[in-house]
C-alpha cells in the first residue's frame, strides 16, 4: 500500500523528513540521561544531585501522623501520668505552650468524674477508650472531649496515646435539640413527650415503694377570649406566668407539663392518698384563678381566670 502511494524511495525519505521534526540538543540531553538512568537501575523522576540535603533523613510517616494531625493527641506516662509529648494541635486546643505542658500530669487536664460529659472536682482520673470527659484548658475554661486512647511503649515506658477531639459546640447543639425535643417552646415546660416519661417514671416508682401518684389536667376557661381581645403576645405573656404559678407551687419531684394551648398536666409522685391529691388541685386552683398580673403595658392585671381540673390517681384498688 505504501509503494502504490509513493513512487520512489526518495520520495519516501521526503515524506518522513517532513513529519519527524529534528531532535534539538537538549532533547538529545535528556534522552541520553534518561538511557543511562534505565541503565542504572534508578528513578528517572528523582533528581540525582541534591547538594546538602542528602545527608537528610527522610522524614517517617509516624512522625507525619502525630505532628500533621489536626486532632490533638498526647501521651502521658501510664504509672506517673506524666505528660511526655504532644503535637500542635493538642498545644493548640489546651492554650499551652510546648514546655508548660510536658510540665502537667493527667490530673491538671481532665476533671474527675467527667466520664459521659458530667463535671466534677479534679482528681486523678484515667482516659479510657471510648469516653466523653470534660477537660481544663490553661485559662481554666472547660470542654467536652471525646476521648480515644491505646496503650503504647514510649521511651521504654508503659504509655497510653491519647486522641482528644473537642467536641463542646457539638454538645451544645445536642443539648440544644434535646431541649426543644421534649420541653415546650413557649413557657419551657415538658412538653407531652416528656410528660409520658415523667408519668412511666412516677408509676414505676409508686409501684416499687408502695406509694400513689396522680395526674391532675387543667384547663384555663374562656382563654381564647384573651387573645381575640387582647392580642397573642398578652396571652402567651398569661400563658407563662401560669407555668410560673404551677412549677413554684409544686415539689421537686413532681412534673408540670403544657399539653397545648391553654392546657396543662401535673403529675405528682409519692402521695399518701385521694384527699392529698385533691388538696394539693384545690391549692392549684385557688392559686390560679386570682387575677393575673402580666408585664404587657397593654393590659396590667386581667380579670380573674376560671380554671376547671380534673383529678386521677394510680393505683385505684389500693386502701386509702
Amino acid at each position: 500500500m505504501v509503494l502504490g502511494l509513493v513512487e520512489d524511495a526518495e520520495s519516501f525519505k521526503g515524506l518522513y523528513a517532513k513529519e519527524i521534526p529534528p531532535v534539538s540538543q537538549n532533547e538529545q540531553m535528556i534522552s541520553s540521561r534518561w538511557c543511562s538512568v534505565k541503565e542504572s537501575g534508578m528513578r528517572s523522576d528523582v533528581p540525582q544531585e541534591r547538594g546538602a540535603n542528602t545527608a537528610e533523613e527522610p522524614i517517617s510517616a509516624v512522625s507525619i501522623l502525630f505532628n500533621g494531625n489536626p486532632l490533638a493527641i498526647w501521651i502521658y506516662d501510664a504509672v506517673t501520668l506524666q505528660l511526655l509529648d504532644a503535637n500542635e494541635s493538642a498545644l493548640k486546643q489546651y492554650r499551652y505552650s510546648r514546655e508548660d505542658f510536658l510540665q502537667l500530669k493527667l490530673d491538671d487536664l481532665v476533671l474527675s468524674g467527667s466520664g459521659k460529659g458530667e463535671g466534677g472536682g479534679r482528681g486523678s482520673k484515667d482516659c479510657s477508650d471510648n469516653e466523653v470527659q470534660r477537660h481544663l484548658r490553661s485559662d481554666g475554661t472547660q470542654m467536652n472531649v471525646a476521648v480515644r486512647s491505646n496503650e503504647l511503649c514510649h521511651l521504654g515506658r508503659p504509655c497510653k496515646l491519647v486522641i482528644a477531639e473537642d467536641i463542646t459546640e457539638r454538645w451544645h447543639v445536642n443539648a440544644e435539640l434535646i431541649q426543644m425535643a421534649h420541653h415546650d417552646g413557649l413557657t419551657g415546660l415538658p412538653n407531652r413527650t416528656l410528660l409520658g416519661d415523667r408519668m412511666s417514671q412516677a408509676m414505676t416508682t409508686a409501684q416499687r415503694l408502695g406509694h400513689r401518684t396522680a395526674v391532675i389536667c387543667v384547663d384555663l376557661d374562656d382563654f381564647k377570649k384573651v387573645n381575640d381581645w387582647y392580642g397573642h403576645a398578652v396571652g402567651d405573656e398569661h400563658l407563662k406566668h401560669v407555668a410560673g404559678l404551677l412549677t413554684s407551687r409544686l415539689r421537686g419531684m413532681d412534673t408540670v407539663a403544657r399539653l397545648g394551648g391553654d392546657e396543662f398536666a401535673i403529675v405528682l409522685g409519692e402521695i399518701s392518698s385521694l384527699e392529698s391529691a385533691g388538696l394539693v388541685g384545690k391549692m392549684l386552683l385557688q392559686t390560679l384563678n386570682k387575677p393575673a398580673v402580666t408585664t404587657t403595658p397593654t393590659l396590667m392585671v386581667t380579670r380573674s381566670r376560671i380554671c376547671t381540673s380534673r383529678l386521677t390517681i394510680w393505683p385505684c384498688w389500693r386502701a386509702r
